[in-house]
């Protein structure tokens, strides 16, 4: 329980690490108390917890971004609540930390808080670094080593700014983006051969200043590279010269080591000095906040491991675990998509949970279509608010959210359901299909996100679905949109908001999903319904744990991947769905001997033979009676094979010839006989007769010049109203 700070209980490993909790310090007159939002992790920690520091490295945590909490009476220029940077302070690793009001600053007004969180401490020793102690100019060069590090990047920033050429070392792995970020010459930081390229790229006039973080034969060779008057300026801790060595070695440079912490013990104000030079120019523009990899403080081992691994760029951040969400009286709550049946069940479990004020949002009047419900709302002591609204339009949320401010309670949270489906094969979505399924999806969240930054809301759901995890024949659209609710989560957690994307799988009774055809073929296919009491459960625990995305869905994995023939997703890839292997295996070894034996057959035989091998493999598709005969020139459609089940059909197919084929297959042979008797043809070409035109006969392999334009758009969007079913707008969800 809070109050509470990291500890490592026996040094030398991370395994020890675990955060206990403590009795705080009384607070001085001139201190703060600042509850810790995002903490930034030095390799002064690590080398702490490794209890590899030369002296001691001081308690876990040493910068952060946080939230004043408690001021002392003497305290000036604050307030409760307001968010600040903390530069140098102690025990920023946990819930709280306490510190002299004079060192702290406001974050700047550009940035989030993890943006802030890279600054303080990366930033103020490049600082002090180059400006005070190196005085770097205008022209000069300055090489910087460990260039893709927390200080590294700062001070490419800083001597960018300064108008120096800069020098950058950096692993292999990380040069691309020392590149990217606009590092002219960027070099090895793994090897000696940076000397030889400086030499070669300034033809022999060296640098002007080196700062340096590297040990050992790395030290003697970048002082070699230094011009006359040359300043050699060390942050590193393993392998600190003396004056006297310097001299010796290089007599016309200067040498400067330092600590900032020991700076800022000499010179308490010299860090606040930098600090509002760090923050003018970082909203000027001129410094950039730090990329980062942000862990939760349930994963801080993760995070030091890391860090020991050197696989970051930038900082690492930690962050307390986010708060379970708790449905209160006196806070609204805010759904979009709301005159559908989920979007009902939501609002209904809101009110059950005590929520004080319900905002309906939807392109029609949810009291109009559903005012039954919206009564049992009522009946339960809930205000409920039914808005027409367009949430994939910026002017109608940012005139719903003025609405919402000026009338109703304190918004707390929103589950965004607005949604469209207009389904069709990739090959025939157009832009306008797109823009129609992105408006309320894509939009809308976007919307909803840049509406609600400054909110301190309890949670942020983005309702997602399985389709951006394992994909959803004829659902490009609707996929890729669920996509960008994924990343905006991610995204938003990145800014220290709050987020969750939710990767629903379909539902019984309500939702887009709910029918007895697509509730079956999803079955077939491995994926389950959501019962709704069950997704209720679910949605709760989501609440508590606050994960930034999580899948919900009842699904069947060995199922799922056999009827994928093989082409996993790479979201299941690495699962062990052995069972599935079997059964592709299985498909395989019966689709070769199925090949042997049509080889071998006669001639007139060959076609018959296929057509009964094809309605084997409909029935076991469509979940028919093995007695129930198919008529070979039914059309497939006539028979229920929808969009899902021809996609499935199709890769028996592929396996059944072993050969690729096109998407359009079954809308240019839309018959079992029509289809059996392209495949023949397309499988033994030099068995034809010679009279037979060759022209008909179109190669499965030539896919891209496979087209339906031999349709009229009449014909084909019937066809394709038939093969995917009408639209379903968010009024369904």
């Amino acid at each position: 329980p809070a109050p509470n700070h990291l500890l490592v209980e026996k040094k030398g490993t991370f395994d020890e690490l675990k955060f206990v909790s403590y009795t705080p310090r009384p607070m001085g007159e001139t201190e703060v108390q600042v509850r810790v939002l995002s903490a930034g992790l030095n390799f002064r920690d690590v080398m702490g917890v490794l209890d590899v520091y030369p002296g001691e490295p001081g308690p876990l945590g040493g910068e952060c971004v946080g939230e004043i909490i408690r001021m002392g009476g003497e305290v000036t220029g604050y307030a409760i609540g307001e968010k600040v940077m903390v530069p140098l302070a102690q025990s920023c690793m946990g819930s709280n930390t306490i510190i002299g009001y004079q060192l702290i600053s406001k974050t700047p007004n550009n940035l989030t808080i993890n943006e802030a969180a890279t600054l303080p401490v990366a930033y103020s020793t490049a600082l002090y670094a180059l400006d005070d102690l190196a005085k770097l100019k205008p022209g000069e060069r300055v090489l910087i080593h460990a260039g893709a590090g927390g200080v590294g990047l700062a001070a490419i920033h800083i001597a960018k700014h300064a108008g120096a050429e800069v020098f950058a070392t950096a692993s292999e792995k990380k040069r691309d983006f020392l590149r990217s970020i606009g590092v002219e010459h960027v070099l090895d930081s793994r090897s000696l051969s940076f000397a030889q390229d400086i030499r070669e790229i300034t033809d022999g006039g060296g640098v002007d200043v080196v700062l340096n973080s590297l040990a050992g034969e790395f030290i003697s060779t970048s002082m070699s590279l230094l011009n006359a008057g040359g300043r050699f300026i060390e942050i590193g801790k393993a392998d600190i010269w003396s004056q006297d060595r310097v001299t010796a070695f290089r007599g016309d440079i200067s040498y400067h080591h330092f600590d900032l912490v020991t700076v800022t013990m000499m010179e308490p104000m010299k860090l606040k000095a930098l600090m509002e030079i760090i923050i003018e120019r970082t909203e000027q523009g001129a410094y950039q906040p730090l990329p980062f990899t942000l862990f939760s403080q349930r994963n801080a081992v993760d995070a030091f491991r890391y860090m020991a691994q050197g696989k970051h760029i930038g900082k690492i951040l930690i962050a307390p675990d986010p708060k379970p969400a708790v449905i209160n009286k006196d806070s609204s709550y805010l759904i979009t998509g709301a005159t559908g049946g989920l979007g009902l069940l939501f609002a209904n479990w809101l009110a059950e949970q005590g929520a004080g004020e319900l905002i309906l949002a939807a392109r029609r009047d949810v009291s109009v279509v559903a005012p039954e419900q919206i009564a049992l709302l009522e009946s339960k002591g809930c205000l409920v608010k039914c808005v027409i609204a367009d949430i994939g339009d910026e002017k109608s949320v940012s005139a719903l959210f003025n609405d919402i401010s000026a009338q109703s309670k304190p918004l707390a949270g929103i589950i965004h359901g607005a949604g469209v489906l207009n389904d069709g094969f990739l090959m025939n979505q157009d832009m306008a299909s797109f823009e129609k399924v992105m408006a309320p999806k894509l939009a809308g969240a976007w919307n909803l996100h840049t509406a609600t930054q400054q909110m301190p809301l309890d949670f942020f759901v983005l309702f997602s679905s399985l389709s951006s995890l394992l994909g959803a024949p004829g659902q490009s659209n609707y996929a890729a949109a669920n996509g960008f609710l994924d990343g905006l989560a991610s995204l938003r957690r990145q800014q220290g908001l709050t987020a969750t994307a939710i990767n629903w799988g379909p539902w019984a009774e309500v939702g887009m999903a709910a029918n007895a055809s697509v509730e079956a073929n999803a079955k077939a296919s491995g994926v389950n319904y959501i019962l709704p009491t069950e997704g209720l459960a679910w949605f709760e625990q989501v609440l508590e744990q606050q994960p930034v995305q999580r899948g919900l869905i009842d699904v069947d994995w060995a199922q799922l991947a056999s009827n994928m023939q093989g082409q996993l997703p790479r979201f299941i890839s690495e699962l062990d769905v052995k069972n599935s292997v079997a059964v592709d295996e299985n498909l395989h070894k019966m689709a070769k001997q199925f090949r042997e034996d049509l080889a071998v057959a006669p001639i007139d035989e060959r076609t018959p033979l296929l057509i009964e091998k094809i309605c084997e493999q409909i029935k076991l598709v469509m979940g028919l009676e093995e007695d129930e005969v198919i008529d070979p020139n039914q059309p497939l459609q006539e028979l229920g094979l929808d969009s899902l089940m021809a996609v499935e059909l199709r890769n028996i197919l592929c396996a059944l010839i072993d050969k690729q084929l096109p998407a359009t297959l079954m809308f240019k042979y839309p018959t079992v006989a029509s289809l059996s008797e392209f495949l023949i043809a397309d499988m033994f070409k030099d068995d034809m007769p010679a009279e037979e035109p060759k022209a008909e006969v179109v190669d499965v392999e030539e896919e891209e010049e496979e087209s339906l334009d031999d349709l009229s758009e009449e014909e084909l969007e019937a066809m394709l109203n038939d093969e995917l079913g009408e639209e379903t707008d968010d009024d369904d969800f």
